[in-house]
């Protein structure tokens, strides 16, 4: 209930009411499923739990519905930045491996980057891709917490040129 939910900000506190009604009440959930054909949740690497158990109730993942939303989360989860708001990169890297062992989904990794230019790309690839390539613990194994890097292309108009970048 809202009252036992710790914290004090009225969008967290519907937030938490939202996934409980859906969770709860089979009739709610499956009228929002027939209001929402496709839901798209951009930048999931940075939902919190709550926000995330909605998003796979309106898809049907958690509970078997006749018919579920159709459910496309878009992300990237080495831009995880808002821990404060408890959000947790360890769920991007949890639905990835789950959607994949239960067939529930696909994940397709886009790597056309239309912002930076080759040279920038480059040289993040040697700066901090091997960084975050490497597991932080000795083991070699990687954690829950930890993404895979994976390198961009330079694409569209103003990808040409190395150029761009200056070592002093």
């Amino acid at each position: 209930a809202l009252r036992d939910f710790p914290h004090k900000d009225p969008a967290d506190r519907m937030i938490v009411a939202t996934r409980d009604i859906l969770r709860d009440d089979a009739t709610v959930r499956r009228a929002v499923q027939r209001q929402v054909r496709v839901l798209v949740v951009d930048e999931f690497q940075d939902v919190d739990p709550a926000q995330r158990d909605i998003a796979l109730s309106l898809a049907g993942v958690t509970a078997a519905d006749p018919a579920p939303s159709r459910i496309v989360l878009v992300g990237d989860p080495k831009q995880s930045i808002y821990r404060f708001r408890r959000a947790d990169v360890s769920l991007w890297n949890d639905i990835q491996q789950r959607f994949a062992g239960e067939g529930i989904g696909t994940y397709h990794e886009l790597s056309d980057n239309f912002r930076s230019r080759k040279g920038i790309l480059a040289l993040v690839d040697v700066v901090v891709g091997t960084r975050i390539a490497t597991p932080v613990a000795d083991d070699g194994m990687r954690r829950a917490f930890e993404v895979a890097y994976a390198p961009l292309a330079a694409s569209g108009d103003g990808a040409k040129g190395d150029r761009c970048v200056e070592l002093l």
